[in-house]
């Protein structure tokens, strides 16, 4: 009811009120979403929809008509929620991942739904990858079996004061950052979001790490 494919490009498509018709001078609101991916349509929609009924029944009110219904739920688009670890466990599952793999990107995840939280694929920013990658340069370069249970915040805080070494710069560029842009790549690739937030993140290394 809401949404329309034309040429590529999903539109969202409302039928304006029979009592309002003659206040919006048409019969229908109807305009591009902007986007290819029908998940992404589906968001935006769901957006609008509220925001029209809102003001539909703000200008019922004017016209002295009586207020709408509510959408019907069945109308409204269904959007199933896919998390960074959906997208990793579909990433694993494709490429059939060995034993080794599995553990190098096993790490990264951890420690990235540790700092960043596991989301819905489609709310990472580029302000989460930039405080992951603040957050790892802070963490000590060696962990005891006693810090894998606290928080990072907690890490962070227990070394802070101390000569222990921190993790080094090409270690969180090549370890983490280069591991993290893979699976953000694979949800671009497969539909899940529009662009990568990690593509324009950048760690300066010194050239001593170099």
């Amino acid at each position: 009811m809401y949404l329309q494919r034309r040429d590529y490009s999903w539109y969202f498509r409302l039928p304006i009120p029979k009592a309002l018709k003659a206040v919006y001078g048409k019969s229908e609101i109807c305009f591009s979403l902007k986007t290819k991916s029908k998940r992404e349509a589906q968001l935006k929609s769901l957006e609008y929809i509220h925001r029209y009924f809102v003001e539909f029944d703000a200008k019922c009110a004017e016209v002295g008509s009586s207020p709408l219904a509510p959408a019907p739920l069945a109308d409204i688009p269904a959007v199933k929620c896919v998390t960074f670890l959906d997208v990793y466990e579909k990433f694993l599952k494709e490429r059939q991942a060995t034993v080794g793999t599995e553990m190098e990107f096993e790490t990264v995840v951890k420690r990235f739904i540790g700092i960043c939280g596991n989301k819905d694929i489609t709310l990472y920013q580029k302000a989460d990858i930039l405080f992951f990658k603040d957050t790892l340069l802070q963490f000590p370069k060696y962990l005891t079996k006693e810090d894998l249970s606290l928080t990072p915040e907690r890490i962070i805080a227990k070394y802070a004061n101390t000569s222990s070494p921190k993790t080094t710069a090409i270690t969180v560029r090549q370890k983490y950052l280069d591991l993290l842009k893979v699976l953000f790549n694979y949800a671009v690739t497969n539909g899940f979001r529009l662009d990568s937030p990690v593509a324009s993140v950048k760690v300066i290394v010194p050239s001593k790490q170099e």
